[in-house]
């Protein structure tokens, strides 16, 4: 579940995100269970709407995406998979935030 306190922090995140063209949007990959429970759910479509707002596209799939946002549960252990041999260190404690720049592959 994505808590208030926890958007807010995903707002914030997102509002430093670079900002370019409109020509040339960037895609964001939302990445999350296929499934979420409802508070969840409600969370992810707060953040979608938050993104698209800053004039970037919102994907499910992170090939092409020019940024991931990974949202828990399986999602997250996939993401933890590729980042595996990297500095990142995703919190065990439910409703945790890590943020994490940098790139895969």
């Amino acid at each position: 579940m994505i808590s208030l306190p926890q958007l807010r922090k995903l707002s914030l995140a997102i509002s430093l995100l670079p900002f370019t063209p409109l020509a040339a949007a960037q895609k964001v990959a939302l990445i999350a269970n296929a499934n979420p429970g409802s508070p969840a759910a409600h969370g992810i479509a707060v953040l979608r709407e938050a993104i698209k707002a800053k004039g970037l596209d919102v994907v499910d799939s992170a090939a092409g995406a020019d940024y991931q946002i990974v949202a828990g549960g399986p999602a997250a252990e996939a993401a933890t998979r590729a980042l595996k041999g990297s500095a990142v260190a995703l919190p065990k404690a439910s409703e945790a935030l890590a943020v994490w720049r940098g790139r895969l592959q």
